[in-house]
């Protein structure tokens, strides 16, 4: 008999950068993405590397613009949780120090 498994993941989500005159620019606006647009931006992806198999328990997919940027995949919740708040962490001090040198 075979085991189930489940794994977490941690991801990161990134919008799509914009060219403005010219030069590339990654936005530092909140995306406004529900559960449901997630959930169908992973399915398309299901279908990408899975075929209409791997597809065939989900939704329709939808077009977001933004790219998933895997952090961390673990078989338990409290190991994701760690690196969440270790990524949170180094976010935070990096974009604190950014600042400062701004004034």
């Amino acid at each position: 008999m075979v085991r189930f498994k489940h794994r977490w993941i941690l991801f990161q989500v990134i919008q799509d950068p914009i060219i403005e005159n010219g030069q590339v620019v990654y936005p530092k606006t909140s995306l406004r993405l529900t559960d449901q647009m997630i959930s169908r931006a992973i399915y398309n992806q299901v279908e990408i590397y899975y075929g209409q198999y791997g597809k065939g328990l989900g939704s329709i997919a939808a077009s977001i613009p933004c790219s998933l940027s895997i952090l961390r995949v673990s078989g338990t919740i409290i190991f994701i949780q760690t690196a969440a708040i270790e990524w949170d962490r180094e976010h935070y001090l990096k974009e604190q120090e950014e600042a400062e040198k701004k004034g």
